[in-house]
């Protein structure tokens, strides 16, 4: 399971729209030139997990009669092809609870999209995206977490990114207000996919890596199980300070 976290700088900066384009995406429902995705190439079945703050009322929800809602983001991420939609509503305090049940309910998808800000500090996600972007909306007190957290920072009409982001990737999206532009998604997709690819490459190799050093039969081996060339691997190995040992075909 592949777990990516949707937040955002402010409210109504377009959460929702992301997400479900990217279920749309992921989930096969939109045409897309995905040959060269590795880690999300559709089809995928795609679970998500909605959260809403409030002030004492907790509840975990999948009734259709409350997640279909006309004009609920509940029901835009069903309509745009998710398999499952779950509705989180809670106070912080009960929101590490609420969402572990709800990731159990979701075990068996390739991908969950969890939108808000909080439910990353609890969950151990793959990859977060943060959106920002210009409005007179106030700034939300969890988005510098979220900031600090993200591997990918997803920019709203006529917004910018802070400079504490400029070492992240950054794609600009056109339209947040009515769909996400296809030529954007597919970029943000593929940007996401680099960042998983990356960060995988990374586990392996320090899993793998004995005092600090790896070997050529070892670093290749990684390379063959994910399907990526080689350079990657030795590139990752580099900035990770682990030196390849042997070389047997200069590959690294």
């Amino acid at each position: 399971m592949i777990i990516l976290s949707i937040a955002g700088e402010k409210s109504g900066i377009g959460k929702t729209t992301l997400g479900a384009g990217l279920v749309g995406y992921l989930s096969g429902r939109m045409a897309a030139d995905a040959k060269k995705l590795s880690f999300l190439a559709p089809p995928k079945t795609v679970g998500v997990i909605k959260y809403t703050r409030t002030a004492f009322h907790a509840s975990l929800t999948d009734a259709p009669h409350l997640i279909d809602q006309p004009e609920k983001d509940t029901a835009r991420y069903h309509g745009a092809g998710a398999t499952q939609v779950l509705w989180v509503q809670s106070p912080r305090e009960d929101l590490p609870e609420l969402i572990s049940h709800a990731m159990k309910q979701l075990d068996g998808c390739d991908v969950v999209i969890v939108e808000g800000n909080s439910p990353i500090e609890f969950l151990r996600p793959d990859a977060v995206i943060c959106i920002v972007g210009s409005s007179a909306v106030p700034v939300k007190q969890s988005a510098g977490k979220a900031l600090q957290q993200a591997d990918l920072i997803a920019v709203a009409p006529g917004g910018s990114f802070p400079d504490n982001a400029r070492g992240v990737p950054v794609v600009f999206l056109p339209d947040l207000l009515h769909q996400t532009d296809s030529g954007a998604l597919h970029l943000l997709v593929q940007r996401m996919d680099d960042i998983l690819i990356k960060k995988k490459i990374a586990a392996l190799l320090t899993e793998r890596a004995d005092n600090g050093r790896i070997s050529c039969t070892a670093a290749r081996s990684i390379a063959e199980e994910l399907g990526i060339g080689y350079a990657m691997i030795g590139a990752t190995a580099d900035e990770l300070g682990i030196k390849v040992k042997h070389c047997e075909l200069g590959c690294f």
